[in-house]
C-alpha cells in the first residue's frame, strides 16, 4: 500500500508502518530478523513461556503468522474489534510453546540490522508527518532493547536520543534529514517521498514569512526615520538654520525635503557627484544633531 493521501482515520505513521509491512525481506536471514523485531518490539512473554502478539495491522499480523508457520511454529489467533480504539480490530497472536528467538542482530550485518529496525518500527514505532515536526521513535519496555535500538541507529550514522516516557524507553530521531534517511532505511519509501514533499513546502513557506516580516521590518525603520529627518529639516527650515549649511549638507537637506519617499542610497544616487548610502545617513545624522541643539521638541516618529 503506498503513502499517497492520507485515508480517513489512518495517520501518516500508521501508512508508514503499513508500507513496511507489505515488503519483506526475502532473505532467511532477515526474515528471522523481522520476526524477532516483532516478537520483541510487540511480544508478550506469558508465564507459561508462550508468546502473544498483539495488533491492530491486519497486515502485520499476517506477515509474523507466516514467518511464525515458516518457522515451524504451531500458532492460533483470533481478532475482535475494541470500541475504545474507534471501532478498530485488534489481532492477537498466540504461540503456546516456548519460543526462542534472538533479542537483537548482528548490529554489523548491514541487511538484518535494518530489517531488525524495520520490524521494530512496524511493531511499535511511530513517525510524525513533516507539517507538524521532525520525530521518528522506536519504543521499548527493555532497557537493553532500547541500547540495541541505539546502536543499531548510530551503526547507520544516525543521531539517536533517548529518554523515558511513561515507563517506555524511547529511542528517536529529531532532525529532518535523518527521519528522512531512517525511513528509507526501513524501507518506507514513498512515506519519504511524502515527507519530503510536505518538508520542503513547510520550509519554503517559512522562509517566505522570515523574508516577509524582515522586509516589513526594514520599511519600518525606513519610514521611522524618515519621518524623524523631515521632522529635523523643517524645524531647522523653520529657524532658518538651512541658510548658509556647505553644500553636500544643503543638497541632501533640498533632497530629502523635495522627495520624501527615497531611500538614502536613491538620494546618493540623484546627487552630483553621487554618494553612498552610508555618507547620505551621516550627512543627515549631522543634521538631526543640529535640529537636536535648537532644544525644541523633535518628532520620533
Amino acid at each position: 500500500m503506498g503513502v499517497g493521501k492520507l485515508r480517513s482515520g489512518q495517520t501518516f505513521s500508521w501508512q508508514a508502518r503499513e508500507e513496511v509491512v507489505h515488503r519483506p525481506p526475502t532473505r532467511t536471514c532477515c526474515q528471522g530478523a523481522l520476526l524477532g523485531a516483532f516478537l520483541t518490539g510487540r511480544g508478550k512473554q506469558l508465564a507459561s513461556g508462550a508468546i502473544e502478539l498483539h495488533s491492530r495491522s491486519a497486515a502485520l499480523t499476517r506477515l509474523a503468522l507466516r514467518l511464525l508457520r515458516k518457522a515451524g511454529h504451531e500458532v492460533v489467533w483470533d481478532c475482535r474489534e475494541v470500541r475504545a480504539l474507534g471501532h478498530s480490530n485488534l489481532y492477537r497472536i498466540r504461540v503456546p510453546a516456548p519460543v526462542s528467538f534472538a533479542a537483537g542482530v548482528p548490529v554489523e550485518v548491514c541487511c538484518c540490522r535494518r530489517t531488525w529496525l524495520a520490524g521494530w518500527f512496524a511493531a511499535s514505532g511511530s513517525v510524525c508527518p513533516a507539517q507538524t515536526g521532525y520525530h521518528m521513535e522506536w519504543t521499548s519496555r527493555r532497557a537493553e532493547h532500547a541500547d540495541f535500538l541505539e546502536e543499531c541507529l548510530r551503526a547507520e550514522g544516525l543521531g539517536a536520543h533517548r529518554m523515558v516516557r511513561r515507563g517506555l524507553f524511547v529511542v528517536s530521531l529529531k532532525r529532518a534529514e535523518e527521519v528522512a534517511q531512517a525511513l528509507s532505511i526501513v524501507g518506507a519509501t514513498r512515506a519519504r517521498l511524502r515527507f519530503e514533499e510536505v518538508r520542503a513546502l513547510k520550509e519554503t513557506r517559512n522562509q517566505l514569512r522570515r523574508k516577509v516580516n524582515a522586509e516589513a521590518a526594514n520599511l519600518e525603520r525606513v519610514t521611522r526615520a524618515a519621518v524623524r529627518q523631515l521632522g529635523c529639516l523643517r524645524l531647522l527650515e523653520a529657524r532658518g538654520r538651512l541658510e548658509g549649511l556647505p553644500q553636500g549638507l544643503a543638497e541632501v537637506a533640498r533632497l530629502r525635503l523635495r522627495h520624501q519617499d527615497l531611500s538614502l542610497r536613491e538620494i546618493g544616487e540623484r546627487l552630483n557627484p553621487p554618494l553612498t548610502r552610508a555618507t547620505v545617513g551621516r550627512k543627515l545624522a549631522v543634521l538631526e544633531r543640529m535640529a537636536a541643539a535648537l532644544g525644541d521638541p523633535l518628532p520620533t516618529g
